[in-house]
Protein backbone atom coordinates (compact mmCIF):
# COMPACT_ATOMS: atom_id res chain seq x y z
CA UNK A 1 0.00 0.00 0.00
CA UNK A 2 1.25 3.26 -0.91
CA UNK A 3 1.58 5.94 1.32
CA UNK A 4 0.13 8.83 0.29
CA UNK A 5 2.50 11.94 0.11
CA UNK A 6 2.44 14.77 2.97
CA UNK A 7 0.15 18.21 1.97
CA UNK A 8 2.97 20.37 1.93
CA UNK A 9 0.97 23.20 0.92
CA UNK A 10 -2.12 22.41 3.64
CA UNK A 11 0.49 22.37 6.34
CA UNK A 12 2.02 25.90 5.14
CA UNK A 13 -1.77 26.93 4.98
CA UNK A 14 -2.46 25.65 8.56
CA UNK A 15 0.90 26.83 9.61
CA UNK A 16 0.18 30.24 8.53
CA UNK A 17 -3.19 30.68 10.12
CA UNK A 18 -1.96 29.27 13.70
CA UNK A 19 0.60 31.90 13.75
CA UNK A 20 -2.17 34.72 12.59
CA UNK A 21 -4.32 33.56 15.53
CA UNK A 22 -1.56 33.83 18.39
CA UNK A 23 -0.96 37.55 16.92
CA UNK A 24 -4.71 38.19 17.22
CA UNK A 25 -4.96 37.09 20.33
CA UNK A 26 -1.84 38.33 21.59
CA UNK A 27 -2.75 42.19 20.88
CA UNK A 28 -6.14 40.83 22.84
CA UNK A 29 -4.54 40.02 25.83
CA UNK A 30 -2.12 42.67 25.32
CA UNK A 31 -5.08 44.92 25.38
CA UNK A 32 -6.39 43.79 28.46
CA UNK A 33 -3.49 43.86 30.18
CA UNK A 34 -3.00 47.92 29.55
CA UNK A 35 -6.59 47.74 30.95
CA UNK A 36 -6.26 45.90 34.44
CA UNK A 37 -2.77 48.04 34.48
CA UNK A 38 -4.90 51.35 34.46
CA UNK A 39 -6.75 49.80 37.47
CA UNK A 40 -4.09 48.48 39.32
CA UNK A 41 -2.38 51.58 38.87
CA UNK A 42 -5.06 54.18 39.78
CA UNK A 43 -4.27 56.23 42.52
CA UNK A 44 -1.44 53.90 43.33
CA UNK A 45 1.92 55.28 43.99
CA UNK A 46 3.65 51.56 44.76
CA UNK A 47 5.48 49.34 42.53
CA UNK A 48 3.15 47.41 40.22
CA UNK A 49 4.07 43.89 38.49
CA UNK A 50 2.31 40.95 37.39
CA UNK A 51 1.80 38.36 34.43
CA UNK A 52 -1.07 38.93 32.33
CA UNK A 53 -0.02 35.48 29.96
CA UNK A 54 -0.83 34.04 33.63
CA UNK A 55 -3.80 35.68 34.26
CA UNK A 56 -4.76 35.53 30.88
CA UNK A 57 -4.32 31.60 31.45
CA UNK A 58 -6.48 31.05 34.08
CA UNK A 59 -9.07 33.34 33.01
CA UNK A 60 -9.08 31.04 29.41
CA UNK A 61 -9.43 28.10 31.48
CA UNK A 62 -11.99 29.11 33.83
CA UNK A 63 -13.68 30.12 30.61
CA UNK A 64 -13.98 26.60 29.45
CA UNK A 65 -16.49 26.12 32.24
CA UNK A 66 -18.38 28.85 31.97
CA UNK A 67 -21.70 29.46 30.10
CA UNK A 68 -24.09 32.23 28.62
CA UNK A 69 -23.15 35.68 30.00
CA UNK A 70 -20.64 34.72 32.44
CA UNK A 71 -18.40 33.10 29.56
CA UNK A 72 -19.24 35.86 27.14
CA UNK A 73 -18.33 38.19 30.24
CA UNK A 74 -14.64 36.59 30.32
CA UNK A 75 -14.39 37.02 26.84
CA UNK A 76 -15.02 40.51 26.76
CA UNK A 77 -12.12 41.18 28.84
CA UNK A 78 -9.83 39.10 27.83
CA UNK A 79 -10.95 40.29 24.24
CA UNK A 80 -10.51 37.44 22.71
CA UNK A 81 -10.25 37.03 18.83
CA UNK A 82 -13.84 35.74 17.23
CA UNK A 83 -12.41 32.19 16.34
CA UNK A 84 -13.93 28.79 16.86
CA UNK A 85 -13.24 26.72 19.87
CA UNK A 86 -10.40 24.59 18.70
CA UNK A 87 -8.62 27.67 17.37
CA UNK A 88 -8.55 29.43 19.90
CA UNK A 89 -7.42 26.53 22.35
CA UNK A 90 -4.44 25.93 19.76
CA UNK A 91 -3.22 30.10 20.02
CA UNK A 92 -3.49 29.97 23.81
CA UNK A 93 -1.06 26.97 23.65
CA UNK A 94 1.21 28.61 21.22
CA UNK A 95 1.99 31.61 23.46
CA UNK A 96 2.99 29.19 25.54
CA UNK A 97 5.19 27.51 23.63
CA UNK A 98 9.00 27.88 24.92
CA UNK A 99 11.71 29.61 22.71
CA UNK A 100 14.18 27.74 21.24
CA UNK A 101 16.38 25.61 23.11
CA UNK A 102 19.70 27.17 22.02
CA UNK A 103 18.44 30.30 23.18
CA UNK A 104 19.24 32.06 26.40
CA UNK A 105 16.03 32.30 27.72
CA UNK A 106 14.32 29.14 30.10
CA UNK A 107 10.87 29.88 29.67
CA UNK A 108 7.91 27.35 31.63
CA UNK A 109 4.67 27.81 31.34
CA UNK A 110 2.46 25.53 33.60
CA UNK A 111 -1.14 24.53 34.32
CA UNK A 112 -3.04 22.64 36.59
CA UNK A 113 -6.45 21.41 38.52
CA UNK A 114 -6.94 21.15 42.09
CA UNK A 115 -11.13 19.60 42.39
CA UNK A 116 -11.91 18.48 45.52
CA UNK A 117 -12.16 14.46 45.81
CA UNK A 118 -15.46 12.93 45.90
CA UNK A 119 -17.00 15.95 44.15
CA UNK A 120 -19.18 15.54 40.68
CA UNK A 121 -17.53 17.04 37.56
CA UNK A 122 -18.39 17.48 33.75
CA UNK A 123 -15.51 14.82 32.05
CA UNK A 124 -15.28 17.35 29.52
CA UNK A 125 -14.31 20.08 30.85
CA UNK A 126 -11.17 18.14 32.71
CA UNK A 127 -10.76 16.59 29.01
CA UNK A 128 -10.47 20.03 27.38
CA UNK A 129 -8.13 21.12 30.16
CA UNK A 130 -5.75 18.12 30.08
CA UNK A 131 -5.61 17.71 26.22
CA UNK A 132 -5.66 21.68 24.97
CA UNK A 133 -3.83 23.52 28.02
CA UNK A 134 -1.61 20.69 29.13
CA UNK A 135 -3.60 21.04 32.73
CA UNK A 136 -3.67 17.82 34.83
CA UNK A 137 -6.21 16.91 37.29
CA UNK A 138 -4.76 16.92 41.27
CA UNK A 139 -7.28 15.62 43.17
CA UNK A 140 -7.49 17.08 46.92
CA UNK A 141 -9.44 17.45 50.11
CA UNK A 142 -10.45 21.16 50.80
CA UNK A 143 -12.66 20.55 53.30
CA UNK A 144 -11.37 17.87 55.21
CA UNK A 145 -7.75 19.66 55.54
CA UNK A 146 -7.05 23.00 54.56
CA UNK A 147 -4.07 23.31 55.42
CA UNK A 148 -2.36 20.10 53.07
CA UNK A 149 -4.76 21.53 50.30
CA UNK A 150 -2.91 25.11 50.49
CA UNK A 151 0.42 23.20 51.23
CA UNK A 152 -0.47 20.32 48.20
CA UNK A 153 -1.23 23.52 45.66
CA UNK A 154 2.22 26.19 46.79
CA UNK A 155 3.96 22.90 46.34
CA UNK A 156 3.18 22.56 42.95
CA UNK A 157 4.04 26.48 42.36
CA UNK A 158 7.23 25.77 43.92
CA UNK A 159 8.50 23.21 41.70
CA UNK A 160 7.12 25.29 38.80
CA UNK A 161 8.83 28.59 39.22
CA UNK A 162 11.85 26.60 40.53
CA UNK A 163 11.44 28.26 44.57
CA UNK A 164 10.76 31.87 42.84
CA UNK A 165 7.43 32.13 44.24
CA UNK A 166 7.00 29.86 47.77
CA UNK A 167 2.99 30.40 47.90
CA UNK A 168 -0.11 31.62 46.16
CA UNK A 169 -2.46 30.32 48.85
CA UNK A 170 -2.56 29.96 52.75
CA UNK A 171 -5.45 27.94 54.35
CA UNK A 172 -7.49 31.05 55.47
CA UNK A 173 -7.65 31.47 51.72
CA UNK A 174 -9.64 27.76 51.29
CA UNK A 175 -12.71 27.62 53.00
CA UNK A 176 -14.55 24.64 53.12
CA UNK A 177 -16.88 25.48 50.20
CA UNK A 178 -13.72 25.85 47.78
CA UNK A 179 -14.36 23.01 45.07
CA UNK A 180 -11.80 24.12 42.44
CA UNK A 181 -8.72 25.77 42.14
CA UNK A 182 -7.56 26.44 38.50
CA UNK A 183 -3.42 27.21 38.82
CA UNK A 184 -1.16 28.83 36.86
CA UNK A 185 3.06 28.88 36.72
CA UNK A 186 4.81 31.10 34.78
CA UNK A 187 8.87 31.39 35.03
CA UNK A 188 11.27 33.17 32.58
CA UNK A 189 15.44 33.23 33.22
CA UNK A 190 16.96 35.29 30.95
CA UNK A 191 20.73 36.30 30.12
CA UNK A 192 20.91 39.60 28.51
CA UNK A 193 22.24 39.35 24.29
CA UNK A 194 24.60 42.54 25.94
CA UNK A 195 25.16 41.37 29.71
CA UNK A 196 25.81 44.88 32.03
CA UNK A 197 29.54 45.05 33.12
CA UNK A 198 29.25 44.27 36.67
CA UNK A 199 32.21 46.97 37.63
CA UNK A 200 30.40 49.67 35.95
CA UNK A 201 27.33 49.55 38.13
CA UNK A 202 27.44 52.30 40.85
CA UNK A 203 25.21 54.01 42.97
CA UNK A 204 23.34 56.84 41.44
CA UNK A 205 20.35 58.97 42.59
CA UNK A 206 16.69 57.84 41.56
CA UNK A 207 14.09 60.67 41.49
CA UNK A 208 10.46 59.09 42.99
CA UNK A 209 7.23 60.60 42.01
CA UNK A 210 6.96 63.03 45.37
CA UNK A 211 10.21 64.40 43.99
CA UNK A 212 12.65 62.71 46.57
CA UNK A 213 15.77 61.08 45.57
CA UNK A 214 16.98 57.34 46.85
CA UNK A 215 20.63 55.85 46.01
CA UNK A 216 20.15 52.73 43.89
CA UNK A 217 22.46 50.57 42.26
CA UNK A 218 22.79 51.90 38.61
CA UNK A 219 23.75 49.54 36.14
CA UNK A 220 25.70 50.82 32.59
CA UNK A 221 26.20 49.25 29.36
CA UNK A 222 27.01 50.72 26.20
CA UNK A 223 25.89 48.52 23.31
CA UNK A 224 24.11 47.78 20.35
CA UNK A 225 19.92 48.52 20.84
CA UNK A 226 16.84 49.41 19.73
CA UNK A 227 15.83 52.81 20.84
CA UNK A 228 12.53 55.13 20.05
CA UNK A 229 11.71 57.97 21.08
CA UNK A 230 8.65 60.19 20.85
CA UNK A 231 6.27 63.02 22.49
CA UNK A 232 8.40 63.03 25.90
CA UNK A 233 8.74 58.97 25.76
CA UNK A 234 11.58 57.03 25.25
CA UNK A 235 11.57 53.05 24.66
CA UNK A 236 14.48 50.30 24.68
CA UNK A 237 14.61 47.38 24.00
CA UNK A 238 16.94 44.46 25.82
CA UNK A 239 17.46 41.67 23.95
CA UNK A 240 18.03 38.15 25.57
CA UNK A 241 20.52 36.27 24.16
CA UNK A 242 19.37 34.45 20.83
CA UNK A 243 15.59 34.94 21.83
CA UNK A 244 12.62 36.15 20.79
CA UNK A 245 12.19 37.13 24.02
CA UNK A 246 12.95 40.61 25.13
CA UNK A 247 12.23 43.52 27.80
CA UNK A 248 10.90 46.51 26.80
CA UNK A 249 11.58 49.59 29.13
CA UNK A 250 9.27 52.68 28.42
CA UNK A 251 10.72 56.10 29.67
CA UNK A 252 8.56 58.60 30.34
CA UNK A 253 9.96 62.46 30.89
CA UNK A 254 6.95 62.87 33.31
CA UNK A 255 3.66 61.16 34.47
CA UNK A 256 1.85 63.99 31.86
CA UNK A 257 3.57 62.38 29.35
CA UNK A 258 1.94 58.82 29.75
CA UNK A 259 -1.13 58.38 28.94
CA UNK A 260 -4.13 57.26 32.18
CA UNK A 261 -6.94 54.95 30.43
CA UNK A 262 -6.20 51.50 29.84
CA UNK A 263 -7.36 52.03 26.17
CA UNK A 264 -4.76 54.67 25.94
CA UNK A 265 -1.94 52.96 27.04
CA UNK A 266 -2.36 49.78 25.13
CA UNK A 267 -3.00 52.03 22.12
CA UNK A 268 0.36 54.14 22.83
CA UNK A 269 2.30 50.42 23.84
CA UNK A 270 1.15 48.84 20.62
CA UNK A 271 2.58 52.50 18.57
CA UNK A 272 5.97 52.13 20.59
CA UNK A 273 6.50 49.12 20.00
CA UNK A 274 5.58 48.92 16.39
CA UNK A 275 8.19 52.03 15.58
CA UNK A 276 10.68 50.15 17.87
CA UNK A 277 10.74 47.19 16.31
CA UNK A 278 11.70 49.24 12.80
CA UNK A 279 14.35 50.79 14.46
CA UNK A 280 17.78 49.56 13.60
CA UNK A 281 20.31 48.42 16.47
CA UNK A 282 23.09 51.04 17.03
CA UNK A 283 25.01 52.37 19.81
CA UNK A 284 23.11 53.26 23.09
CA UNK A 285 24.69 54.57 26.99
CA UNK A 286 22.23 52.41 28.96
CA UNK A 287 21.62 53.07 32.69
CA UNK A 288 19.20 51.21 34.24
CA UNK A 289 18.70 50.50 37.91
CA UNK A 290 19.20 46.86 39.60
CA UNK A 291 15.93 46.00 40.93
CA UNK A 292 13.67 43.38 42.59
CA UNK A 293 10.22 43.16 43.41
CA UNK A 294 7.83 40.74 44.76
CA UNK A 295 4.70 41.39 44.38
CA UNK A 296 0.75 40.32 45.75
CA UNK A 297 -2.27 41.29 43.53
CA UNK A 298 -5.81 40.39 44.35
CA UNK A 299 -7.43 41.05 40.99
CA UNK A 300 -11.08 40.50 41.66
CA UNK A 301 -12.33 44.16 42.18
CA UNK A 302 -10.07 45.31 38.83
CA UNK A 303 -11.41 42.29 37.25
CA UNK A 304 -15.05 43.32 38.06
CA UNK A 305 -14.12 47.52 36.61
CA UNK A 306 -13.04 45.33 33.28
CA UNK A 307 -16.85 43.56 33.59
CA UNK A 308 -15.96 40.10 34.82
CA UNK A 309 -18.99 40.58 37.30
CA UNK A 310 -21.03 37.13 37.19
CA UNK A 311 -18.25 35.17 38.02
CA UNK A 312 -18.08 36.62 40.94
CA UNK A 313 -21.76 36.48 42.20
CA UNK A 314 -22.89 33.21 43.79
CA UNK A 315 -26.24 34.46 42.81
CA UNK A 316 -25.86 34.73 38.99
CA UNK A 317 -22.66 33.01 38.02
CA UNK A 318 -23.05 30.18 35.20
CA UNK A 319 -20.44 27.55 35.43
CA UNK A 320 -22.40 24.54 34.71
CA UNK A 321 -19.46 23.30 32.21
CA UNK A 322 -17.58 21.85 34.94
CA UNK A 323 -20.15 20.02 36.57
CA UNK A 324 -23.73 20.46 35.07
CA UNK A 325 -25.15 22.74 37.38
CA UNK A 326 -25.78 26.64 36.77
CA UNK A 327 -26.69 27.72 40.09
CA UNK A 328 -23.66 25.77 42.05
CA UNK A 329 -20.19 27.53 41.42
CA UNK A 330 -18.67 30.78 41.31
CA UNK A 331 -15.50 32.31 41.61
CA UNK A 332 -14.45 33.17 44.93
CA UNK A 333 -10.72 34.86 44.56
CA UNK A 334 -8.05 35.08 41.89
CA UNK A 335 -4.82 35.19 43.46
CA UNK A 336 -1.74 35.91 42.00
CA UNK A 337 1.81 36.44 42.92
CA UNK A 338 4.51 37.89 40.73
CA UNK A 339 8.36 38.71 41.08
CA UNK A 340 11.27 40.04 38.90
CA UNK A 341 15.11 40.31 39.73
CA UNK A 342 16.99 42.71 37.48
CA UNK A 343 20.84 42.28 37.62
CA UNK A 344 23.66 42.83 35.59
CA UNK A 345 23.51 38.84 33.99
CA UNK A 346 19.82 39.38 33.07
CA UNK A 347 16.38 38.27 34.27
CA UNK A 348 14.76 36.03 36.55
CA UNK A 349 10.82 36.01 36.93
CA UNK A 350 7.96 34.03 37.66
CA UNK A 351 4.45 34.54 38.81
CA UNK A 352 1.60 32.43 39.72
CA UNK A 353 -1.87 32.97 39.57
CA UNK A 354 -4.53 30.72 41.99
CA UNK A 355 -8.32 31.30 41.11
CA UNK A 356 -10.63 30.00 43.67
CA UNK A 357 -13.74 28.24 42.36
CA UNK A 358 -16.36 27.82 45.43
CA UNK A 359 -19.70 26.64 45.79
CA UNK A 360 -22.84 28.70 47.00
CA UNK A 361 -22.44 28.04 50.65
CA UNK A 362 -25.40 28.03 51.68
CA UNK A 363 13.09 58.79 15.71
CA UNK A 364 16.72 59.71 17.72
CA UNK A 365 19.71 62.02 16.88
CA UNK A 366 22.18 59.98 14.62
CA UNK A 367 25.42 62.32 15.07
CA UNK A 368 26.17 61.35 18.52
CA UNK A 369 25.27 58.35 20.91
CA UNK A 370 22.18 58.49 22.82
CA UNK A 371 21.51 57.96 26.15
CA UNK A 372 18.81 56.25 28.15
CA UNK A 373 18.69 56.96 31.39
CA UNK A 374 16.38 55.21 33.78
CA UNK A 375 16.53 57.13 36.95
CA UNK A 376 12.96 57.84 37.24
CA UNK A 377 9.74 56.02 37.45
CA UNK A 378 9.30 53.68 34.60
CA UNK A 379 7.45 50.79 32.49
CA UNK A 380 8.77 48.01 31.31
CA UNK A 381 6.87 44.44 29.59
CA UNK A 382 8.70 41.15 28.77
CA UNK A 383 7.28 39.98 25.43
CA UNK A 384 7.67 37.81 23.00
CA UNK A 385 8.09 39.36 19.30
CA UNK A 386 7.24 35.72 17.82
CA UNK A 387 3.18 36.97 18.80
CA UNK A 388 3.99 40.56 20.58
CA UNK A 389 2.18 38.49 23.92
CA UNK A 390 2.97 40.34 26.93
CA UNK A 391 4.50 37.41 29.14
CA UNK A 392 5.18 40.27 32.02
CA UNK A 393 4.14 44.29 33.20
CA UNK A 394 5.60 46.19 35.40
CA UNK A 395 6.24 49.60 36.27
CA UNK A 396 8.80 50.45 38.74
CA UNK A 397 8.37 53.37 41.47
CA UNK A 398 11.06 52.82 43.42
CA UNK A 399 14.13 49.99 42.55
CA UNK A 400 14.92 49.30 46.16
CA UNK A 401 11.19 47.09 46.23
Amino acid sequence: MTTPAPDWKAAAAAASEARDDARRLAGGVSAFAAALYAELADGNANNVFYSPASLALSLAMAREGARGETAAEIGAALILPDLPADRLRTAFAALSSAPPADSGVELRVANALFAQIGEHWAPEFFKVLAERFDAPLRQINFQADAERAAHGINHWVRQQTKGRVDAIVDPGTLPPTTKLVLANAVYLRGLWSTPFTKKLTRDAPFQRRDGSRVPVPMMHQRGGYRMYQMAGVQILDLPYDSSPISMTVILPRNDAALPATGAEIATTLILLMAHLDRQPSREIDVFLPRFRLDMRTRFADALAKLGVVRAFDAQTADFSGMNGKPDDLFIGTVAHRAMIEVEEAGTVAAAATGLRVERLSAPVDQAEIPVFRADHPFLFVIRDSRTNNILFLGRVMDPRG
